[in-house]
């Protein structure tokens, strides 16, 4: 199985909560999703700009 990464730089940043992010393969049908909460970050750092989250369990459901 082939994988392709489409992205463009431009569109790498989350503007605000609940913008949404999908992951889909090559046909279009979704593989996973989230939708972002400027929560998550960490409450002690006050500029979140370029501050990247990681997922913790790649398995799991997206939103967690």
């Amino acid at each position: 199985m082939q994988s392709v990464i489409q992205a463009d730089r431009s569109s790498l940043s989350l503007a605000s909560t609940d913008d949404a992010v999908y992951l889909a393969d090559s046909t279009g049908a979704t593989i996973d999703s989230f939708f972002y909460d400027e929560n998550w970050h960490n409450p002690n750092i006050i500029d979140t700009r370029g501050i990247a989250l990681e997922r913790i369990a790649p398995n799991g459901p997206g939103n967690n």
